[in-house]
C-alpha cells in the first residue's frame, strides 16, 4: 500500500479540496503501516506547510488499480515509471479534513488529473 519511505513525503502533490464529506472510506494510517509514527509526521509536516491549520485526523484514502487512468495526470506510464506493477494495488493518498471549515488537504505521490472545482491550490 505504501511504496516510499517517509521523507518522500516532503515532495508530495498538495491539493486543498472542498467536498469531500464521505469518511467512510478513509483509514487510519497505523492499520496499514506499521511503525507509521515516521510517515504521518511527514505527512502532518506537508499538510502544515499547505496551509493547514493542524486540526483535524490524518487518513489515508485508496484509489484502485481500475481507477487510476481516470486520475493520474501522467497516465497509467508515469504511474508505471515510478512505482513499477505497483500499479495492480492501486494508489494511496494521504487526506485530512481541517475541522473549522471542512477544506480537504490531499497529498499524492504523484500528479493528479483531478476536476478544479472546490480546488483551492
Amino acid at each position: 500500500m505504501i511504496n516510499y519511505r517517509p521523507d518522500e513525503i516532503t515532495s508530495f502533490h498538495c491539493y486543498i479540496y472542498e467536498w469531500i464529506d464521505n469518511l467512510s472510506f478513509c483509514i487510519d494510517p497505523s492499520i496499514e503501516i506499521e511503525n507509521c509514527e515516521q510517515y504521518e509526521r511527514a505527512a502532518r509536516a506537508k499538510f502544515l506547510s499547505c496551509q493547514w491549520t493542524g486540526n483535524g485526523k490524518i487518513r489515508l484514502m485508496w484509489v484502485p488499480p481500475f481507477a487510476l487512468k481516470g486520475v493520474l495526470d501522467g497516465g497509467i506510464d508515469s504511474f508505471m515509471e515510478k512505482f513499477g506493477k505497483s500499479w495492480s494495488q492501486g494508489l494511496t493518498l494521504w487526506h485530512t479534513k481541517q475541522d473549522e471549515d471542512g477544506l480537504s488537504f490531499i497529498l499524492s505521490p504523484v500528479k493528479l488529473a483531478i476536476p478544479d472545482f472546490g480546488l483551492e491550490m
